[in-house]
């Protein structure tokens, strides 16, 4: 049996020494993928700073009433001061015309103390809105306007005391494009102030204080108690919610329950909330964050 031979052909060896040449010179200028982290000039390659992403991300929404009544009341200072309009009509009635009292439909009287409030969130932009009403009596007016046209003579027809117009009472601030907002809506003005303490992030707590704070559940949502006076937070039984940190900034933190006094004695107030509608992360409609239409609007200094 023959033994077969293997030769490497001549005209195959420069392309050999060459390739040996180019690895060689490869390695000496820290090519072919080698493990350097070294840039030009042997200086090390700078590393990039982490990213630090803002908390407040996101959308959030909030929509609660809140009751006020005085202390050991059934009512408040908003149904207390209409009551009192209710009784002097009511006195007219009986001292000049010798008629029995009439009321309010008891509903519309206790809606007086309640107001309805929502709050937005979305990044950079706040906005907040309470609605609630008051009471306007025409026939009451119509009868002191004929009064006083006749000197004080009585007018032949007496009032009707349970005759009721409501008269919404609105109130809004907006957070927007570096600006704090007060909307009056009776004049249809904003007023600007782009100083305002409130467009800063100021921490309330940290973190190791809101770790020891009690939580609640609301509505699948969770809040701490604060334990502590907070910043801006009103005293009380507030559970502030943990969709964001324990920061003041725009219109936040929110509180998703709570009842809070104000006042002292026989004046003291307590103001009970309820919370209707909690939402997360869903698209807020651009106009709820934003100036409404036709307002003019003044900076302040």
């Amino acid at each position: 049996m023959k033994t077969k031979q293997f030769r490497i052909s001549s005209h195959r060896l420069p392309i050999a020494a060459a390739a040996t040449a180019l690895l060689g010179l490869l390695a000496a200028c820290g090519g072919g993928g080698g493990g350097s982290d070294s840039g030009s000039g042997g200086q090390p390659t700078p590393v990039p700073p982490p990213v630090v992403l803002d908390p407040f991300q996101g959308t959030a929404y909030l929509k609660f009433s809140q009751t006020s009544r005085y202390k050991d009341k059934t009512y408040g200072m908003e149904r207390g001061a209409h009551q009192k309009i209710v009784d002097v009509c009511n006195s007219v009635r009986s001292s000049f015309y010798e008629l029995p009292p009439q009321q309010v439909d008891e509903a519309v009287m206790a809606g007086l103390d309640t107001q309805l409030t929502e709050r937005f969130f979305d990044t950079d932009k706040a906005a907040t809105y309470t609605v609630g009403y008051g009471l306007s009596f025409p026939d009451m007016d119509r009868w002191s306007a004929e009064q006083k046209r006749l000197n004080g003579a009585l007018p032949a027809v007496p009032p009707d005391c349970s005759a009721h117009t409501k008269v919404e009472i609105k109130q809004g601030y907006l957070w927007r494009d570096g600006v704090y907002y007060s909307l009056n809506y009776k004049d249809s003005k904003a007023l600007g102030n782009s100083k305002s303490s409130s467009l800063s992030k100021l921490p309330l707590a940290s973190e190791e204080q809101v770790r020891a704070m009690p939580t609640e559940s609301v509505m699948g949502e969770r809040c701490h108690k604060p334990q502590i006076p907070l910043e801006g937070v009103v005293a009380g039984t507030a559970c502030l919610w943990d969709r964001y940190p324990m920061v003041g900034y725009l219109n936040w933190p929110w509180s998703l329950a709570g009842k809070t006094t104000l006042g002292s004695g026989a004046d003291m107030l307590e103001r009970q909330q309820t919370t209707l509608a909690i939402e997360r992360g869903k698209p807020i409609d651009a106009a709820r964050l934003s100036l409404p239409p036709g307002f003019t609007v003044t900076m302040g200094p």
